[in-house]
């Protein structure tokens, strides 16, 4: 149904598998979201199913959208490991400092920490 236009849309005791709405418009679909089992992702067509269960007041619908949007979205998050790479940059950690050997006569040297 990617890039549909249509006016009203009624799913009627189906189940739909995977749903891509994606650049679709239409004034009312009657999908109950337990029907659906998979809406692929596009924050538009989210929003818009969101919308349209909000209309009706079909609060169950309404909110099990929400939190699949919800879920959806922190589990994209969640992907994105690029902070655990800036925790683990040891050169910016360690930027700015040195081992550097002290300076004792008739001993061996022991390490210290220094500020370059």
């Amino acid at each position: 149904m990617q890039d549909t236009e249509f006016k009203n849309v009624h799913f009627e005791s189906c189940r739909i598998n995977t749903l891509n709405l994606t650049r679709s418009r239409y004034e009312w679909l009657f999908l109950h979201w337990d029907s659906l089992n998979h809406l692929e992702k596009d924050e538009q067509a989210h929003q818009k199913l969101i919308d349209n269960y909000e209309r009706p007041q079909w609060e169950t619908d309404l909110s099990e959208c929400r939190l699949a949007c919800s879920n959806e979205t922190t589990a994209e998050n969640a992907k994105d490991y690029s902070w655990i790479m800036g925790l683990l940059d040891i050169d910016r950690l360690t930027k700015g400092f040195a081992l550097l050997p002290d300076q004792i006569a008739d001993t061996k040297p022991t390490w210290s920490y220094g500020i370059e």
